[in-house]
Order: C-alpha cells, then sequence, then structure tokens
C-alpha cells in the first residue's frame, strides 16, 4: 500500500499500472501500461528513455506530448499568420479535380482554416507565401569541396517546394539522346524515386523545427535528409 501511495503522489496524470509481489522471492514487479493522455510528470517533470537513463524533455518535446495528449498535430494548430492567398494551390486543384475557385469553405474541408476565420498551420504551409524554410538544394562536382550550383527554396507553398526541386532534378539528371531517327530521354536516376523522396520528406518532416530539408546532388546518386527531431 506504501508503494502505491508514493507512485499516486509522485506521478501526475494518475498512470494504469499493475504491482505484484512473489511471495517466495519477495520481488517486487512493477508493469505500467501506456497511457491515453500524455504527457504524464514525475514530480512536476516529463521524462523520456535515452539510452539506459531517464532524461527530462525539452520544451519542443513536451510541446510535441501535450498536443499528442490532446490528439492533436502541429499542422491543425492556428497559425499567427492572417494574410494569405492560395493561387498556387488553386491552379493545382482546378487541373486535379476541376474546381472552379477555392471558396472559403473548401479551405476549412482541406482543414487549412477554421471556422472563426483564423489560418491553421497546415493552411499557411500551403499559402503562396509564409515564413517556414524550405529546401536547401545543392548539386555538387566530384566531391563535396565543388558546389556546381545552390539553391535555397523557401517562404513559399509546399508545392511550389516541391515543383522547384522537380524541376532542379530534372536540369541536372535528365537529357535527351539521339537515337537514329528518334529522341528517347534519359534519366540518370529514375524519376520516379526522387519524387518520392521528396514527397516524402516534405509530408514527414518536422515543421516545427525551423530548418530546411536538405537535398545533396551528385552524379551517381542524390541524397535527402529532413528534419526529424
Amino acid at each position: 500500500m506504501n508503494i502505491e501511495n508514493k507512485i499516486n503522489d509522485s506521478i501526475r496524470p494518475q498512470v494504469d499500472y499493475r504491482l505484484h509481489i512473489d511471495e517466495q522471492t519477495n520481488v517486487i514487479t512493477l508493469k505500467i501500461f501506456q497511457g491515453l493522455y500524455p504527457p504524464y510528470f514525475y514530480k512536476e517533470k516529463a521524462y523520456k528513455r535515452n539510452d539506459s537513463a531517464s532524461v527530462p524533455v525539452d520544451s519542443l518535446e513536451l510541446s510535441r506530448l501535450i498536443l499528442e495528449g490532446q490528439n492533436c498535430s502541429y499542422d491543425s494548430l492556428p497559425s499567427h499568420a492572417s494574410n494569405l492567398h492560395f493561387s498556387i494551390l488553386e491552379k493545382a486543384l482546378q487541373k486535379k479535380i476541376g474546381i472552379e475557385k477555392l471558396t472559403p469553405n473548401l479551405l476549412i474541408t482541406l482543414g487549412l482554416r477554421e471556422k472563426n476565420g483564423k489560418y491553421t498551420n497546415a493552411g499557411a504551409l500551403f499559402a503562396d507565401e509564409n515564413d517556414y524554410r524550405g529546401i536547401d538544394l545543392v548539386k555538387f562536382g566530384d566531391n563535396i569541396n565543388i558546389m556546381l550550383d545552390r539553391a535555397q527554396i523557401e517562404k513559399v507553398s509546399v508545392l511550389k517546394l516541391y515543383q522547384d526541386a522537380l524541376q532542379k532534378y530534372r536540369q541536372y539528371y535528365q537529357n535527351e539522346v539521339i537515337d537514329g531517327a528518334y529522341r528517347r530521354k534519359n534519366e540518370q536516376i529514375p524519376e520516379n524515386a526522387f519524387r518520392e523522396a521528396i514527397a516524402n520528406a516534405i509530408v514527414h518532416r518536422t515543421w516545427d523545427v525551423n530548418a530546411q530539408i536538405k537535398v545533396a546532388m551528385f552524379d551517381d546518386r542524390i541524397e535527402v535528409v529532413c528534419p526529424r527531431a
């Protein structure tokens, strides 16, 4: 009972656990189940496992745990931006699904705007202009000390990030080869593979981190690294 009281008095909110005492060996086994409402605080601090030690989480990790406990995500939170335009998104939706105009109601349906008129972080990400750092793309020569070209694509719609990165790929990895009376497209690296890598980097990166997606282009490969922590 004393152990249970110490657990209940030290951890907030209360956790679901099972306590078992082996009467033959006097070994105490404590099993704690994953909770539905993180974060959980032990003596007013939240901890995480780091290898073999438990260390306090930082403010960014704590905010993510709070969002998880509220069943929310960063992109669903209200944005500080107020005057946003969506011409790039509108053109894309007109082409793909045939809408006539991107209306406020459609923005709400897409999760880019709230009913009270405020935009979400997702809305800011799809806006023509925003404050987010995007992609730092570098074309290298024979080694990383030789930079042939560099493009920093940022503070624009995530759709433009994707489009501009794809344009750079085509500039360096696609060409036309004349084969007799025909022309055929030659790809040093498959376009589909690059499309998927860039799309995954944009979708799965952590946008609450003020950092860029890094794209390093070499003659025989492309390396894509996105902020995840």
